[in-house]
């Protein structure tokens, strides 16, 4: 894999609002015809882990 996406979210709640919004469709519909393949990783930093971009 030669490139990724991080989207960030205030909380879990925010991120369940994300998923079935027009706006994810909108970069499903951009991305999908471009990508031979896809990984999706969810994941939920807890207080006080290391964060380092």
């Amino acid at each position: 894999f030669t490139h990724s996406v991080l989207m960030t979210f205030a909380d879990e709640a925010a991120r369940q609002r994300y998923l079935p919004h027009p706006e994810h469709d909108a970069l499903k519909a951009i991305f999908r015809p471009v990508l031979e393949r896809i990984i999706v990783l969810d994941y939920t930093l807890q207080a006080g882990d290391a964060v380092s971009i």
